[in-house]
């Protein structure tokens, strides 16, 4: 006799899996999927270049100019040059910029600076007054309040600072105004210098080191520049 197919059927056993124990292993690739995915957008955000930081005055371009710096009496005694070494820096930094390519710079600083040295008398003038005197439209001008080689804290160790006022006056048919205004811009040589400063070094090497960074962070004002990290 044949065996009914119904009883045929009950020698197999028959397993029902929740759909859901399917779907784990589907789940588990695409949270991987994800993760690598993260990892790979942010490797890519990290390797784009930092944003671009667009001048803060930008009324140099296709203009002449110069550059001025004034430091105080006591300032000049302990660093008779430091008008003059400011001033070409930073001069030489702009005349080499892309962004500034129309820009014209008639005067060398050190006539600039001999100017100043043969009319003491315009300390007591202000500088829209001066800059006219000059031939240019556009006078850079800046203001050395504060500027050192050596530690506050211990004068045995060294530590360059500076810190000062930048300005720009246009001239318009013989006619000085103040543009542009800056005050308390402030660079320390090295960047990460500790506050006690470093027991190794010279206070030549400090004071090329502080004028050539401030005249970078001068520069900022008058070019687009990267953001720094």
């Amino acid at each position: 006799m044949m065996t009914p197919p119904a009883s045929r059927a009950s020698n197999f056993c028959i397993f029902h899996f929740p759909f859901s124990i399917l779907l784990l292993p589907l789940s588990f690739c695409l949270l991987l999927f994800a993760a690598s995915g993260c990892a790979v957008l942010g490797v890519a955000a990290h390797a784009l270049p930092p944003p671009t930081i667009q001048a803060s005055y930008q009324g140099l371009q296709g203009q002449s100019c110069a550059v001025m710096v004034w430091a105080d009496r006591g300032l000049r005694i302990d660093y008779p040059a430091l008008q003059l070494d400011t001033a070409a820096s930073l001069q030489n930094k702009m005349k080499a910029a892309k962004a500034l390519k129309e820009t014209s710079w008639p005067l060398d600083p050190r006539s600039v600076a001999r100017y100043q040295l043969d009319h003491p008398e315009i300390e007591a003038l202000p500088i829209s007054d001066i800059a006219p005197k000059l031939g240019v439209s556009r006078l850079i001008y800046i203001e050395i309040e504060r500027f050192g080689t050596r530690s506050e804290e211990s004068m045995q160790l060294y530590r360059g600072s500076i810190m000062a006022t930048i300005r720009v006056v246009e001239v318009t048919n013989g006619v000085g105004e103040t543009k542009f205004e800056e005050n308390s811009v402030q660079a320390i040589y090295p960047p990460n210098v500790p506050d006690e400063g470093y027991p190794k070094g010279s206070d030549y090497q400090f004071y090329l080191g502080t004028i050539n960074i401030f005249s970078d962070e001068a520069m900022k004002r008058f070019v687009p520049h990267q953001e720094e990290e």
